[in-house]
């Protein structure tokens, strides 16, 4: 086939395969096809999921350093990499072609500087790089390095803690910046509704959102909500699917449902920790998804609470299953019909 094909034709045939694995067994076609296929792999989605991937990839580039710049997707999906490795691997992969650096990183304060030390020092701007990895925790370092590349970033997550309610002072003053970004999850623990709209007024061209979001304080009863939303809270059209993961209060929704009105896919995945039945708080959930069209819904309901929760449900002419969590604890899905 070599001899039927010129070179240029066969990589693009490699190239179709979208995995890794899939060109890595086009390498064991023949010594040729090896040499033509070793480069490819590096412009696929690199997904790190142990340290010892991360040693493998780092061991490629120290025999080929030129294979950096062909790096322009990589997802981390293990978190637990030694800051030294992370340095090194940056050395080499971080270049103006990247395009997607994805995951979650426990030690990655010295990634973030990194990074940011990298892209200031460099002559090509780094004008392709849509995203970046986050901390679980938050981060100074982190949100500096959201501002360096706040003209491309397309997706982004704010980190708050219990001692930092509010994004930090190196991103408060940039959040209007963010002129390319669709996609926003909010990460921790915020204080109030509140504080969310406090983050949440900066981005008015978001299309999509997820909020991973404990809220400190007492569920607001629904004519409060009203009360203070009407006024006060910007709404924005652009928003198509809201992501709800952990957590969901009916008073957050109901905020969410008023601020985003052409919400057409809502995901509550809130089926680890049970959902607090105070203020009504199943029933306004089920009011407030009421009219979106596309939705997903998983509840996790403790067993005192189950009877009432089944009984208000099918009073409602909810559609929903229940399945048993554990000893003491239920869970209850709705999903719209096709």
């Amino acid at each position: 086939m070599n001899r039927i094909l010129p070179d240029e034709l066969i990589s693009k045939i490699i190239d179709c395969n979208e995995s890794i694995a899939d060109v890595a067994m086009c390498r064991l076609v023949c010594k040729h096809w090896n040499c033509l296929a070793e480069p490819l792999m590096f412009g696929k989605q690199i997904v790190i999921r142990s340290e010892a991937d991360a040693l493998s990839l780092y061991g490629h580039l120290c025999r080929n350093p030129g294979y950096g710049k062909l790096v322009r997707r990589i997802c981390f999906k293990e978190s637990d990499i030694a800051c030294a490795l992370q340095e090194h691997l940056l050395h080499y992969i971080f270049t103006p072609n990247m395009e997607e650096m994805r995951g979650k990183l426990s030690f990655g304060y010295k990634f973030f500087r990194t990074i940011r030390m990298m892209a200031n020092s460099s002559i090509a701007k780094f004008d392709k790089l849509r995203v970046i990895p986050h901390p679980p925790y938050f981060s100074n370092d982190y949100d500096d390095a959201l501002v360096t590349f706040k003209d491309t970033l397309r997706e982004m997550v704010l980190v708050f803690d219990a001692e930092h309610n509010r994004p930090g002072m190196g991103i408060s003053n940039y959040m209007m910046d963010f002129k390319s970004l669709t996609k926003l999850t909010l990460n921790g623990d915020l204080g109030s509704l509140f504080l969310m709209e406090e983050t949440l007024q900066h981005f008015s061209a978001l299309q999509e959102l997820t909020l991973n979001l404990h809220l400190t304080d007492n569920i607001h009863e629904k004519t409060f909500v009203e009360t203070w939303a009407v006024p006060t809270v910007n709404t924005v059209s652009s928003v198509k699917k809201v992501t709800f993961k952990k957590y969901c209060r009916s008073d957050q929704l109901e905020y969410i449902r008023f601020k985003y009105p052409n919400i057409d896919t809502l995901i509550i995945d809130a089926n680890k920790i049970p959902l607090m039945v105070g203020r009504s708080n199943i029933k306004r959930i089920v009011k407030a998804m009421a009219k979106v069209p596309t939705h997903n819904i998983k509840l996790l309901i403790e067993e005192a609470n189950l009877t009432d929760t089944i009984g208000y449900l099918l009073g409602e002419g909810c559609q929903f299953s229940v399945k048993e969590a554990d000893y003491d604890r239920f869970k209850i899905e709705m999903e719209s019909s096709p």
